[in-house]
């Protein structure tokens, strides 16, 4: 019940703060910090909704209060799910030789349909001159990306990493 709850109220709480409104409940102080503090809703709803279920100590027994903390997270969770679903996204940094450049560079524009920026690097151990391409892809392309690559040019270095909130052409406009 207290997960199911959790779920329901962080769906709420989403949408509530995704239409930049409260419920006129704790969620103000939430918005207020967030606004002030800049820190994401979920990191405000953990600092408010958490002291107040640990206080609860003082009064309820240590079971009913983790399930209180545990109904905290996963309302956090939930809420920058849904303030931040469609519009996440994972950035690619990709460092080839100049000689792949081409054949990554049209593997990701055509296959993947998505743009890049390219820049020219040195290698800090080899010193020799490398591109870095740098492209933003959505979470279900990764393995495509990587297998693009790798396809093209099996030496070369790539990282990826996650991409909180993107926002612009391929990807979700969130409507102001």
């Amino acid at each position: 019940a207290a997960l199911f709850g959790a779920l329901i109220v962080g769906l709420g709480l989403g949408m509530v703060f995704n239409n930049n409104t409260t419920t006129g409940g704790m969620d103000i102080v939430q918005k207020i910090i967030n606004k002030y503090l800049k820190v994401p809703y979920s990191v405000a709803i953990y600092l408010t909704d958490g002291i107040i279920v640990i206080l609860g100590l003082l009064a309820f027994n240590v079971e009913v209060v983790l399930y209180g903390v545990l109904s905290v997270f996963l309302i956090g969770l939930v809420v920058d799910k849904i303030i931040f679903n469609g519009r996440s996204g994972f950035t690619a940094f990709i460092i080839t030789s100049p000689a792949y450049e081409e054949k990554v560079k049209n593997a990701i524009i055509n296959d993947l349909d998505r743009g890049l920026t390219k820049v020219r690097v040195t290698g800090g151990y080899t010193d020799k001159e490398r591109s870095l391409i740098i492209c933003t892809i959505a979470r279900n392309q990764t393995f495509d990306l990587k297998d693009y690559v790798l396809r093209h040019d099996p030496k070369a270095f790539t990282f990826i990493v996650e991409t909180r909130e993107v926002v612009g052409y391929g990807f979700e406009i969130p409507e102001e």
